[in-house]
């Protein structure tokens, strides 16, 4: 049974918690089996001991758009030349038995639960776009461009009583959102979000504005935002030649909002399952110290700033939990911290219940999905296993290259030999005037360039060695036969 190389769900994986960055650029090298055949589980790469299948690379390219079919083989045929000779270097290191030097820490163990769980709910979850029915039914419904006017409303009631107006006056809309809507920038304007394209609002919003027709409204829903009336004004660009000229930005439109709508979905079952509740008296303390510096803020004749930043608090106030579930509570501060970092500029609503809950949700997600992960039993799962081994193996690629270029030396001699030769391409224009440099300023310099290209060089050099000792191939026909652009367009 072959092993195979999952480099595209690891990429996936790692960018939802956003640790082990650098071990995902790196993690060219994961190896797994496939019980079942298919296409997808073909071999197009095999570098000794591991290998790396179509289905593998095709999820590595899924988010990207290409030209035509020459495009993608070019870009495709690229990517796995440069993934054989990093597979080569792992090969290796696994041989010298450097993988039995990789120790991950327990946070790494965990963050991996928590980047199954997120694969599994989300990213196996998103289309690939290549189902062209689905993009035009996608386009049928968001499709061309709408020029919307809306009514934002911090209460239900409110709401509904601007609604009853607008039933039986219309042509009031303007008015009353200039006169009650919450929305300051829309408001002065009388409502008017001027025209809008798919993929530019939060999905609830956009879900009521392009279902509607010319001058028809909604009827009052709530977002995290507060209570909206939305009303259609126009719908533009709706045509054939619209979609024909940019479906696949259509595409890419329909993949990212299925994206988002799986990982909310995710959000509100982590939610339910481990009883994420706001704390009512830490969000009223909260409130009420906002309410206290706006106040101070202005008699000193300032503006008041809509937001709190965890230096406000005290050290009680700051400990107060604010958003608490059945396996951790997080604190005012760490709220306020995480606010500060995402939506400083703008404040938050503490009295918007809907909007507080959205912003913990998203806060205690990656922390909520590894205890979701265990209690499923994930860390008994073989796919577990089988990424603990892909990340060993992105540290012996790491491992190799080290050992490869650490003896790689620069001579004196080299350095001089190189000025000699081309002295004139050293030049020094910090003045604004271009001047040669002497040796000596050009020493660094140098002793540098002719490093990377001695490392390059004995990169290049062990790489070609193993190349002659263990099997390798690109299968180069088989990526031909089975381009994603090909399928698109079929």
């Amino acid at each position: 049974m072959n092993k195979s190389l999952r480099i595209g769900r690891i990429e996936k994986q790692m960018r939802l918690i956003g640790k082990f960055t650098v071990v995902v650029a790196m993690a060219i090298l994961l190896a797994g089996c496939s019980p079942t055949r298919n296409i997808d589980d073909a071999v197009i790469l095999k570098a000794g001991r591991l290998t790396y299948t179509l289905g593998e690379l095709n999820k590595r390219f899924s988010q990207t758009g290409f030209e035509n079919e020459e495009d993608e083989f070019r870009q495709k045929k690229s990517y796995l030349e440069q993934q054989l000779d990093k597979m080569l270097l792992a090969d290796g290191g696994l041989e010298l038995g450097y993988g039995d030097s990789v120790v991950l820490d327990t946070a790494a163990l965990s963050n991996l639960i928590g980047n199954i769980v997120f694969d599994r709910e989300v990213a196996s979850k998103v289309p690939d776009g290549t189902d062209d029915a689905e993009v035009r039914k996608f386009w049928n419904y968001y499709g061309g461009t709408i020029q919307i006017s809306q009514i934002v409303t911090r209460d239900k009631s409110t709401c509904d009583s601007l609604y009853e107006i607008l039933t039986a006056h219309p042509e009031r809309f303007a008015e009353l959102a200039a006169a009650f809507s919450i929305d300051s920038t829309t408001a002065a304007k009388g409502g008017d979000m001027g025209t809008i394209r798919v993929g530019t609002l939060i999905p609830e919003i956009e879900k009521k504005a392009f279902g509607l027709k010319p001058n028809q409204m909604t009827r009052p829903f709530e977002t995290i935002y507060g209570w909206h009336i939305v009303k259609m004004i126009a719908r533009n660009e709706f045509t054939e030649a619209d979609f024909q000229a940019q479906i696949n930005r259509y595409r890419n439109l329909y993949i990212n909002k299925s994206r988002k709508l799986a990982q909310n979905a995710l959000y509100d079952k982590l939610a339910r399952k481990f009883n994420l509740h706001i704390n009512q008296s830490g969000l009223k303390m909260l409130s009420a110290k906002l309410d206290s510096i706006q106040r101070a803020e202005r008699q000193q004749n300032l503006t008041p700033r809509p937001f709190l930043k965890s230096a406000d608090l005290n050290a009680e106030e700051s400990a107060m939990p604010l958003g608490v579930t059945d396996v951790m509570t997080l604190t005012a501060s760490d709220f306020l911290r995480h606010f500060e970092t995402y939506r400083n500029e703008h404040g938050i609503d503490l009295t918007n219940q809907k909007m507080v809950m959205y912003v913990l949700s998203n806060k205690l997600a990656p922390i909520l999905s590894i205890a979701y992960g265990r209690a499923e039993g994930i860390q008994n799962d073989p796919e577990y296993q089988r990424i603990i081994d892909d990340t060993r193996n992105a540290q012996v690629f790491r491992y190799m290259q080290a050992k490869i270029m650490a003896p790689v030396q620069v001579s004196d001699d080299e350095i001089r030999a190189r000025y000699r030769s081309d002295s004139s391409r050293f030049i020094d224009d910090s003045s604004g005037k271009p001047v040669p440099m002497t040796l000596e300023q050009a020493w660094n310099i140098i002793q540098n360039e002719i490093l990377q290209e001695k490392r390059a060089q004995a990169r290049q050099n062990w790489i070609d060695e193993r190349k002659r000792k263990v099997e390798n191939y690109i299968d180069l026909e088989l990526l031909r036969a089975n381009l994603v652009t090909r399928k698109k367009k079929s």
